[in-house]
Protein backbone atom coordinates (compact mmCIF):
# COMPACT_ATOMS: atom_id res chain seq x y z
CA UNK A 1 0.00 0.00 0.00
CA UNK A 2 2.81 2.43 0.90
CA UNK A 3 4.53 1.78 -2.43
CA UNK A 4 1.33 2.57 -4.34
CA UNK A 5 0.81 5.78 -2.39
CA UNK A 6 4.35 7.00 -3.05
CA UNK A 7 4.25 5.96 -6.71
CA UNK A 8 0.93 7.74 -7.20
CA UNK A 9 2.14 10.86 -5.39
CA UNK A 10 5.51 10.97 -7.16
CA UNK A 11 4.12 10.27 -10.62
CA UNK A 12 1.92 13.35 -10.30
CA UNK A 13 4.96 15.53 -11.02
CA UNK A 14 5.78 13.61 -14.19
CA UNK A 15 2.16 13.93 -15.32
CA UNK A 16 2.08 17.65 -14.54
CA UNK A 17 5.41 18.20 -16.29
CA UNK A 18 4.35 16.31 -19.41
CA UNK A 19 1.01 18.13 -19.54
CA UNK A 20 2.73 21.49 -19.17
CA UNK A 21 5.23 20.57 -21.91
CA UNK A 22 2.44 19.40 -24.21
CA UNK A 23 0.45 22.58 -23.58
CA UNK A 24 3.50 24.78 -24.18
CA UNK A 25 4.27 22.90 -27.39
CA UNK A 26 0.68 23.20 -28.57
CA UNK A 27 0.73 26.91 -27.77
CA UNK A 28 3.96 27.45 -29.70
CA UNK A 29 2.63 25.34 -32.60
CA UNK A 30 5.90 23.53 -33.17
CA UNK A 31 5.45 20.59 -35.48
CA UNK A 32 8.45 18.34 -34.92
CA UNK A 33 7.78 15.35 -32.64
CA UNK A 34 4.70 16.95 -31.08
CA UNK A 35 2.50 13.93 -31.50
CA UNK A 36 4.94 11.88 -29.40
CA UNK A 37 4.86 14.43 -26.57
CA UNK A 38 1.06 14.51 -26.69
CA UNK A 39 1.05 10.70 -26.59
CA UNK A 40 3.49 10.53 -23.65
CA UNK A 41 1.32 12.96 -21.68
CA UNK A 42 -1.72 10.81 -22.46
CA UNK A 43 0.04 7.59 -21.41
CA UNK A 44 1.32 9.14 -18.17
CA UNK A 45 -2.18 10.28 -17.19
CA UNK A 46 -3.57 6.82 -17.88
CA UNK A 47 -0.86 5.12 -15.81
CA UNK A 48 -1.63 7.58 -13.02
CA UNK A 49 -5.32 6.67 -13.33
CA UNK A 50 -4.54 2.95 -13.01
CA UNK A 51 -2.45 3.56 -9.87
CA UNK A 52 -5.23 5.74 -8.50
CA UNK A 53 -7.88 3.10 -9.14
CA UNK A 54 -5.76 0.51 -7.35
CA UNK A 55 -5.44 2.88 -4.40
CA UNK A 56 -9.17 3.59 -4.51
CA UNK A 57 -9.88 -0.12 -4.22
CA UNK A 58 -7.60 -0.68 -1.20
CA UNK A 59 -7.28 2.68 0.53
CA UNK A 60 -8.55 3.21 4.07
CA UNK A 61 -9.31 6.81 3.04
CA UNK A 62 -12.23 5.52 0.96
CA UNK A 63 -15.04 5.19 3.49
CA UNK A 64 -18.54 5.82 2.22
CA UNK A 65 -20.10 5.75 5.67
CA UNK A 66 -18.43 9.06 6.55
CA UNK A 67 -19.56 11.27 3.67
CA UNK A 68 -20.34 14.24 5.95
CA UNK A 69 -16.64 14.55 6.76
CA UNK A 70 -14.85 16.74 4.17
CA UNK A 71 -11.75 14.52 4.24
CA UNK A 72 -13.59 11.33 3.28
CA UNK A 73 -15.89 13.11 0.84
CA UNK A 74 -12.87 14.47 -0.99
CA UNK A 75 -11.28 11.04 -1.48
CA UNK A 76 -14.58 9.16 -2.01
CA UNK A 77 -16.08 11.49 -4.58
CA UNK A 78 -14.33 14.74 -5.45
CA UNK A 79 -10.80 13.47 -6.15
CA UNK A 80 -11.72 10.47 -8.26
CA UNK A 81 -14.50 12.28 -10.14
CA UNK A 82 -12.26 15.24 -10.97
CA UNK A 83 -9.44 13.01 -12.13
CA UNK A 84 -11.68 10.87 -14.32
CA UNK A 85 -13.16 14.00 -15.91
CA UNK A 86 -9.66 15.36 -16.53
CA UNK A 87 -8.44 12.13 -18.11
CA UNK A 88 -11.54 11.91 -20.30
CA UNK A 89 -10.86 15.48 -21.49
CA UNK A 90 -7.22 14.66 -22.26
CA UNK A 91 -8.16 11.42 -24.03
CA UNK A 92 -10.87 13.07 -26.12
CA UNK A 93 -8.51 15.90 -27.00
CA UNK A 94 -5.80 13.50 -28.13
CA UNK A 95 -8.24 11.35 -30.12
CA UNK A 96 -9.78 14.35 -31.87
CA UNK A 97 -6.42 16.00 -32.56
CA UNK A 98 -4.99 12.84 -34.06
CA UNK A 99 -7.38 13.11 -37.01
CA UNK A 100 -6.86 16.82 -37.71
CA UNK A 101 -4.42 18.86 -39.74
CA UNK A 102 -1.50 20.48 -37.94
CA UNK A 103 -3.01 23.88 -37.07
CA UNK A 104 -6.25 22.45 -35.72
CA UNK A 105 -4.38 19.66 -33.94
CA UNK A 106 -2.39 22.09 -31.82
CA UNK A 107 -5.45 24.17 -30.96
CA UNK A 108 -7.44 21.08 -29.96
CA UNK A 109 -4.64 19.75 -27.77
CA UNK A 110 -4.16 23.19 -26.23
CA UNK A 111 -7.83 23.45 -25.27
CA UNK A 112 -8.44 19.90 -24.02
CA UNK A 113 -5.11 19.40 -22.25
CA UNK A 114 -5.41 22.83 -20.58
CA UNK A 115 -8.91 22.02 -19.32
CA UNK A 116 -7.69 18.63 -18.12
CA UNK A 117 -4.74 20.22 -16.34
CA UNK A 118 -6.99 22.74 -14.58
CA UNK A 119 -9.28 19.97 -13.34
CA UNK A 120 -6.26 17.94 -12.19
CA UNK A 121 -4.80 20.89 -10.29
CA UNK A 122 -8.15 21.46 -8.58
CA UNK A 123 -8.47 17.77 -7.65
CA UNK A 124 -5.01 17.12 -6.20
CA UNK A 125 -4.87 16.91 -2.38
CA UNK A 126 -2.07 19.48 -2.08
CA UNK A 127 -0.40 19.83 1.34
CA UNK A 128 -1.63 23.41 1.65
CA UNK A 129 -5.29 22.36 1.26
CA UNK A 130 -6.79 22.18 4.73
CA UNK A 131 -7.31 18.76 6.32
CA UNK A 132 -6.95 16.61 3.20
CA UNK A 133 -3.86 14.78 4.35
CA UNK A 134 -1.91 15.39 1.15
CA UNK A 135 1.85 15.47 1.02
CA UNK A 136 4.44 16.60 -1.49
CA UNK A 137 5.49 12.98 -2.21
Amino acid sequence: MEILVHAHSGLRYLVLGLLLAAIATAFSKKDAKTSKLYLFALIATHVQLLLGLALYAWSPKVNFSMMKDAFYRFYNVEHITGMIIAIVLITVGYARAKRMNTAKRHKTVLIFYSLGLLVILASIPWPFRANLGGSWF
